[in-house]
């Protein structure tokens, strides 16, 4: 298996204490076996993106699939929902905590407002048919301390 196969890891082990107390330790080991096969077969299904942008918004979507499928063999699909959720919000933290760069720029980037537009018109622009694409929310229906804000349009995951 390479490395990519090994995706579905990078969610549960970097959070299996925590997942272990949501979904219960018995639980926990068929998870990553299941999203681990789930994934296998899911993975040479999966769109080939050249856009930058689109492959880091597809980046956690088989992953995620795989880890939800995996989770509805024994829970609702709400929980599962719920556990993916805190999972890809807590994956997302640490990728953004562990770059000094990354959180310099959230933290200011109220200051940079010319970034925000820029990362907007990034999302309107998208050319691949099967990506994403995005619509940039208006200044009058942002809230004054809104950066950064847009609308999907086109989804890349369910077309």
């Amino acid at each position: 298996m390479g490395q990519k196969d090994k995706m579905p890891d990078k969610f549960l082990v970097h959070h299996e204490a925590e997942l272990k107390q949501r979904i219960g330790p018995e639980h926990y080991s068929r998870t990553r076996e299941e999203a681990q096969r789930n994934y296998s077969e899911l993975a040479p299904q999966a769109p080939v993106y050249r856009e930058k942008i689109n492959r880091k918004l597809f980046e956690y979507a088989v992953p995620c699939l795989a880890i939800y499928k995996a989770l509805c063999l024994y829970m609702q699909e709400h929980e599962a929902y719920e556990v993916m959720e805190y999972l890809v919000k807590e994956t997302a933290r640490d990728e953004v905590e562990s770059s000094v760069f990354r959180r310099f720029l959230l933290r200011h980037l109220s200051r940079f407002r010319l970034i925000g537009r820029y990362y907007e018109k990034s999302l309107t622009s998208l050319k691949e048919p099967h990506g994403w694409l995005a619509r940039p929310v208006p200044d009058e229906e942002r809230s004054s301390d809104t950066v950064i804000a847009f609308n999907m349009t086109r989804c890349g995951i369910c077309e």
